[in-house]
């Protein structure tokens, strides 16, 4: 009975201590995973801010290139109204609201559009009373053959400039324009009806592709957001494009001094040695006039002490 007490009582002793071990790993354990913990926290903020930072200059880079691909489609309409002479009987305000007003209604960003109008007024027959409908046949053509705005642009005034072969080049590229009514645009421009073949050939491509621009718009549900985000980016770009050209005369002389430095710091060389004569002469001149100074203060200095010592001595014996 006494060994059963005592194998009972050593047995509670030895699992109490381990207990206690076991507690204190935990804590120090939790103690641990706490510390890491805040750590992990810290360094998950710390790279939140950086990312959000990343992004930002990202937008903004972005952002610059938007209104530069505007502003570079803008000069190319400005061009093609001067190199036409305005045959299409358009001004740049005109189509530039034109290009706002299609943009807020399809997928494509100004920019694009503006750069489907360039293209379009290198062709003088499309005119004024054209204009209009040939843009938005273009961009709903685009559409629904998933093509680029440009080429459309190219096609569809090739069309309406030379109707007989431009009708042609569009069956080539899906449009669907049988033989009889090849042979009667034919016969329209023949007789000199241009007009009447050009708003044939529009009436056509309605039929065929009408509204595809807009729907494809609609059927996005994040059209709406990415046309806010697009208008906000270009607008940011020109505030960018604005601050740049405040920056750049300073920036430009900071460019010229650093080349007047890197061509003085080529040239030194060459000027010591055309000038190692007098160079070595002023440094001795310097060295000689440095070392007087230096044997001047020290017998200076030599001087205060013995003067000193001298007042000493009397102050001494005068006590």
């Amino acid at each position: 009975m006494a060994e059963q007490v005592e194998y009972e009582l050593t047995l509670k002793d030895l699992m109490t201590g381990k207990l206690k071990e076991a507690d204190s790993v935990a804590n120090k354990l939790e103690s641990t995973m706490g510390s890491l913990g805040n750590r992990i926290t810290h360094v998950a903020e710390a790279f939140g801010v950086s990312f959000a930072i990343f992004k930002g200059i990202e937008f903004i880079h972005s952002s610059t290139e938007a209104y530069e691909k505007l502003e570079f489609s803008q000069s190319q309409v400005e061009a093609g109204l001067r190199s036409t002479g305005e045959a299409a009987g358009l001004t740049f305000e005109e189509l530039k609201k034109s290009a706002e007003e299609s943009a807020h209604k399809m997928k494509y960003t100004q920019a694009e559009i503006m750069g489907m109008q360039s293209i379009l007024l290198t062709f003088p027959s499309v005119t004024k009373d054209t204009f209009g409908t040939a843009s938005q046949a273009i961009a709903d053509m685009s559409t629904r053959l998933g093509q680029s705005l440009e080429s459309s642009a190219i096609q569809v005034g090739k069309a309406l400039q030379d109707p007989t072969r431009g009708i042609t080049a569009l069956r080539r590229v899906g449009v669907n324009f049988n033989e009889v009514q090849t042979e009667m645009v034919k016969r329209m421009v023949a007789t000199g009806h241009q007009a009447q073949a050009q708003a044939f050939i529009l009436k056509e491509l309605q039929t065929e592709f009408a509204e595809s621009a807009e729907a494809a718009a609609k059927a996005d549900v994040t059209f709406r957001f990415n046309k806010s985000i697009e208008e906000l980016q270009v607008g940011l770009g020109e505030a960018a494009d604005k601050l740049l050209s405040y920056v750049t005369p300073a920036l430009e002389g900071f460019v010229d001094l650093l080349k007047d430095t890197h061509k003085f710091m080529k040239e030194l060389p060459k000027m010591f040695n055309d000038n190692k004569t007098a160079i070595e002469m002023l440094a001795g001149a310097v060295a000689g006039g440095t070392l007087g100074w230096i044997a001047y203060t020290t017998w200076t200095g030599r001087a205060a002490i013995a003067n000193g010592v001298m007042t000493a001595v009397s102050v001494i014996e005068t006590g």
